[in-house]
């Protein structure tokens, strides 16, 4: 044991619940006042018993071998992890499922003109780091669900290889139809970028982290520093999540072991299961990109679309010729979720769902691990009180979700094989990787409100002040981070689209989901994401794993033991506020732009520019004439707003006024709070639409969804803001009658709900 394995001194974990200095705890939503000071006094007895030494133990356990999907070190934490929850009390169960993963048999990359050069496609061990040289164990860099092939091609470079990164090509004159991309990671999740090069027709997909993003421009490199050196590559899934994600073969329903499966065993076979990569797919570092790059010629990369290795960013095509070919292990694989349960005592039948995920790419120290014993401690420290007599109202369920990092997989396969028993489910509240950084908080926003109470009372491991302090702090150097009131008195969470197990929870079966964690620089998805790394660089003395834990724990708590379940939905009410004007605005400022785009071509205007700015170095081909959008009338959608905002409200004020007089007749109000509860848990799922977004009926939530050219970030009002983005004039006006529709359902809701809380005083 380290120097860096000790508890977490008193003072600190208090100033967890105290917050800033001299400010006074507000009573937690939900909780009558003498109960919400029982609830500060249990979430105070928490913080003491947090055991960070035991966390870095686990942290060193779990990730002591790589535990991919299907590896046996995989298999040995899901055994260790039900092992401790077993011993501390929980009914615990393993759920399998069988599902399709495939991993890495052959993998080439060549350049076989101008010159020969042989990419190594591996990374390089570390003396200081002894995961990193267990490469007989761990997956070869490659990304899960590309489609198997062997082509040879001229290479384009398309920057970010997103719509707008094709449209800069198009307007230079660069065609990479039958041409091989090679597209750098970020800003747009890793699965749309051979789903977009293949709409434009390219054969095949290269990935590479640039150093202008995640290397040497930002920091000193892995030993030396936490950034992503040379030869580090970015394993991951590239399955198309936003269609759906899961298991690829069973859309819908749950993968269960020994039911019928659609033919994969042939690559034509393949060539039909839709969340497939259509052209093969190979991630590679930005040592082996360099001499590719280096290759180009054709015209120089505007500025935007520019990294930082050492040369002259060329599109290509040519005269690199480059060799590709991948082939993968297709078979059907076990995964295992472990669930453990521990019953209310007052409201058995109201699930509250906790969960992080147990596998990695690699050895996952900090993805997912850091997260995991975050979960793992809270787990123990419920339970512990659980055994001294004091059970929780509501049904805790703890999960530890397999095969989340090929698409959310465990996660899925129990939604849908559970779909039936979550219309009682109140929250499911996520975690997954975490380390030093800005607290990252996004979901339902009937939950913002409990939010700002906990980043009010919860104070930086690394700064000392509160989270909300900070955050307003970051704002003001980065206003783009966060998403601050004009006044300064709140931070709003963020909308959740896909990237983690919250997304069947909320998109497909509507429980209203949280994810928190904190951000940290990571060389996730590497061989060097270890222990070693956790404690040199993303978590020294595993504070932050433990504030996680302590943060999820009073929500946790708070949910399953609060008198009336703490949502406020008049902060959802005012989102929704926030987003139709968002939508408006999108709408007119696109039909300016059309207008705008067509009166340049019209004029000649787009080649005098070229001409004169570019000179031959940079060809430019004018865009296409564009027909000017049609009008869109959001008064349906303004109107159903006016009204939730007037329930909302309502409910919220019966809300205060039933807790805060709910000392007389408490029989009776715990009658009507359950009652109260069970009409607010179903508000959520009336936002859902059993016909599903347009082209993905999978996605039924009609405010949160993945966007379709994003992946992974949120595209709220999704039919409408897509709709705009991509200039599907009807999806859009389609869109703004089937939110109202949500909406109005989700106020019905709402005021049966307010009614409910106003008869107790009527009684009275």
């Amino acid at each position: 044991m380290t120097g860096t394995h000790v508890a977490l001194p008193l003072i600190a974990l208090l100033a967890l619940v105290a917050g800033p200095a001299g400010s006074a705890p507000q009573p937690p939503i939900g909780f009558t006042p003498a109960r919400g000071a029982a609830e500060l006094a249990a979430e105070r007895r928490f913080d003491t018993r947090v055991d960070r030494a035991e966390m870095g133990r686990w942290i060193a356990r779990l990730s002591a071998h790589p535990n991919h999907l299907g590896s046996a070190y995989d298999r040995t934490n899901i055994r260790f992890v039900k092992s401790l929850l077993d011993a501390w009390g929980y009914q615990t169960r393993i759920e399998r499922f069988e599902v399709l993963f495939a991993t890495p048999k052959t993998r080439v990359l060549e350049m076989i003109a101008p010159r020969h050069v042989r990419a190594g496609l591996e990374e390089a061990p570390v003396a200081s780091d002894p995961v990193s040289r267990q490469s007989r164990e761990r997956l070869a860099p490659y990304v899960a669900y590309s489609i198997d092939g062997d082509v040879t091609a001229p290479l384009v470079y398309v920057n970010y290889g997103r719509r707008e990164d094709y449209a800069r090509l198009a307007e230079r004159g660069v065609d990479v139809r039958g041409k091989i991309v090679i597209a750098r990671f970020g800003e747009v999740w890793r699965g749309i970028k051979p789903e977009l090069a293949a709409a434009q027709g390219a054969v095949g997909c290269i990935l590479y982290t640039d150093p202008q993003d995640e290397g040497y421009s930002q920091g000193e490199v892995y030993p030396a520093g936490p950034w992503r050196n040379a030869t580090m590559v970015q394993r991951g899934s590239v399955e198309r999540i936003a269609l759906y994600p899961g298991d690829p073969l069973t859309p819908g329903r749950a993968a269960v072991a020994g039911a019928r499966r659609a033919p994969f065993a042939t690559l034509a076979q393949r060539r039909h299961i839709p969340v497939l990569t259509t052209i093969p797919t190979l991630p590679i570092s930005y040592g082996d990109a360099l001499p590719l790059l280096r290759a180009l010629r054709g015209p120089l990369a505007p500025p935007p679309m520019r990294g930082t290795l050492p040369l002259a960013y060329h599109l290509g095509p040519g005269p690199a010729l480059v060799h590709l070919k991948v082939a993968f292990n297709w078979k059907l694989t076990p995964l295992y979720d472990v669930i453990a349960t521990l019953r209310g005592s007052e409201r058995p039948g109201e699930l509250i769902v906790r969960g992080n995920h147990i596998d990695s790419w690699t050895s996952g120290a900090m993805d997912p691990h850091a997260g995991t014993v975050a979960e793992l401690e809270e787990a123990r420290i419920i339970a512990q009180r659980a055994r001294a007599g004091t059970r929780l109202k509501r049904t805790l369920v703890f999960a530890f979700w397999d095969g989340e990092e090929a698409g959310f997989i465990g996660s899925t396969e129990w939604v849908e094989a559970h779909a039936a028993e979550l219309v009682r489910a109140a929250v499911y509240i996520c975690t997954d990787d975490t380390g030093r950084g800005l607290l990252s908080v996004a979901g339902s926003h009937a939950l913002e409100t409990m939010f700002e109470q906990l980043a009010d009372a919860v104070s930086d491991p690394d700064t000392g002040v509160s989270v909300t302090a900070r955050q307003r702090a970051h704002a003001r150097f980065a206003p783009e981070d966060v998403d601050v009131d004009a006044d300064g008195d709140g931070v709003h969470i963020g909308a959740l689209g896909a990237g983690s197990d919250w997304t069947a929870f909320l998109d497909h079966a509507g429980v209203p989901s949280a994810y928190i964690g904190f951000n940290a620089e990571t060389l996730w998805h590497s061989a060097y994401d270890s222990y070693a790394y956790v404690t040199r660089f993303s978590d020294p003395g595993f504070r932050y794993s433990a504030a996680q834990a302590q943060i999820t724990a009073r929500m946790t708590m708070r949910f399953a033991d609060a008198d009336v379940l703490p949502y406020r939905f008049g902060a959802f009410a005012a989102t929704m506020q926030r987003y139709e004007r968002q939508v408006e605005d999108l709408a007119a400022a696109t039909g300016d732009a059309i207008a705008a785009r067509n009166a340049l071509i019209a004029d000649g205007a787009y080649r005098s520019a070229s001409d004169a700015v570019a000179a031959p170095a940079l060809p430019f081909v004018a865009p296409a004439l564009e027909a000017p959008p049609p009008r869109l009338d959001f008064a349906p959608l303004r109107a159903s707003i006016a009204r939730l905002r007037a329930a909302a409200d309502a409910y919220d004020r019966a809300l205060d006024a039933a807790l805060s007089s709910s000392g007389e007749a408490a029989r009776s109000s715990r009658r009507r709070f359950a009652a109260v509860d069970a009409l607010a848990m179903l508000a959520e799922r009336d936002l859902l639409d059993a016909r599903g977004l347009p082209g993905r009926p999978w996605y039924r939530h009609q405010i949160y969804a993945p966007g379709v050219e994003t992946g992974y970030s949120a595209k709220t009002l999704p039919m409408i803001r897509e709709g705009i983005e991509l200039h599907h004039w009807t999806a859009a006006r389609h869109g703004i009658t089937v939110v109202a529709a949500a909406l109005d359902r989700y106020t019905e809701t709402l005021e049966r709900a307010a009614q409910l809380l106003g008869s107790g005083s009527r009684e009275r």
